[in-house]
């Protein structure tokens, strides 16, 4: 049996992030191992290396601080 594929998801709006989590949840190959609600988070998490993630889902459209 072939590894997991670990996905993050760095998404601010609440309700798309859900959407986005179900439809991983549909596929047998990839899991969703974090969710962010900013870039700046997901790359926080990447660095200190909390999560073991191999693609990250990121919404372009964030809001700039």
């Amino acid at each position: 049996m072939s590894e997991l594929i670990k996905v993050a998801i760095v998404e601010d709006n609440q309700a798309f992030e859900k959407s986005m989590r179900q439809m991983l949840m549909l596929n047998d190959s990839m899991e969703r191992v974090a969710s962010f609600g900013s870039a700046e988070e997901c790359r926080e998490a990447i660095e200190a290396e909390r999560h073991d993630i191999d693609i990250v889902l990121l919404d372009l459209r964030l809001p700039r601080d």
